[in-house]
């Protein structure tokens, strides 16, 4: 007879599965230097900041932020350094949003005006030259009689046939042959002291230049950018994000020629 197999009594060993490691959510030097200068940019330029952080190239900065902006652990220590800067400061999202806002819907004629204002025969009798008053029509004719004395010869004198009372906010009259109803445009700068609410925020200072004042102002168009991209209507491919019922949308979609594709928040094409 075969000799009988010997039936081992132990239990066979079951492997452990290894735990995965816990990932690694600790911030390197850099990446903290990072998230600083991203914060500390007006525009948060991702690639500025990366150039400042990493001190590398152009083209490895460019390529580089974006890599580094989509980590969960880069996520998550922008938004807590966000919060201790809010902390701190006392700014908040909805601060910085009202302020966008007021910069973009402010209106610059609350700042700056072109006026077109009547010319000095458009509302003279006759279409004559009108003074403002008496008293500077004497004057008027006074230094033209010591012109003439001064020169040696016959004076022109001035004639009060338009008549007085000349106003240069009067709107041109239509009918004068003088300026062709056109009457002379003036730029006006509203007096700065007593801007309020949105006109103060777009004001952004005044300089004296070769050839006048130049009203500073701050930049609408990027103003809207910023809250377009905080309210999330754009995305990374620049896609405007919305409903198809918005009639925006409708719009965007039915021009041919526009560069710029709506997409619906369901990510159709």
């Amino acid at each position: 007879m075969p000799p009988k197999r010997k039936v081992s009594t132990e239990k066979a060993t079951k492997r452990t599965p290894r735990k995965p490691k816990p990932a690694d959510d600790s911030l390197t030097p850099k990446q903290m230097a990072f998230i600083e200068e991203l914060l500390a940019d007006e525009q948060m330029n991702a690639t500025a900041a990366y150039l400042r952080a990493f001190k590398c190239s152009q083209k490895s900065a460019e390529a580089s932020a974006s890599r580094l902006l989509s980590q969960d652990k880069i996520k998550k220590g922008l938004m807590d350094a966000r919060e201790r800067l809010q902390r701190r400061t006392g700014i908040t999202a909805d601060k910085v949003l009202h302020q966008w806002w007021q910069i973009a819907t402010a209106d610059p004629n609350e700042i700056t005006q072109l006026r077109r204002e009547c010319c000095r025969h458009c509302h003279g009798k006759d279409f004559a030259f009108q003074w403002r008053n008496e008293g500077e029509f004497q004057r008027a004719l006074a230094k033209a009689i010591a012109e003439a004395e001064e020169s040696d010869r016959a004076p022109n004198l001035p004639t009060d046939e338009g008549g007085y009372g000349y106003d240069p906010g009067e709107p041109p009259n239509p009918d004068c042959p003088e300026c062709d109803g056109n009457g002379h445009a003036r730029v006006h700068i509203n007096d700065t002291r007593h801007l309020t609410g949105s006109a103060r925020r777009l004001f952004a200072g005044l300089k004296q230049t070769q050839n006048g004042i130049e009203v500073k102002m701050r930049d609408q168009d990027a103003a809207l950018q910023n809250i377009a991209r905080h309210l999330g209507l754009f995305n990374d491919k620049l896609q405007l994000q919305g409903d198809k019922e918005n009639p925006i949308y409708a719009l965007i979609s039915d021009l041919k020629a526009a560069t710029l594709r709506p997409v619906s928040d369901e990510g159709d094409d």
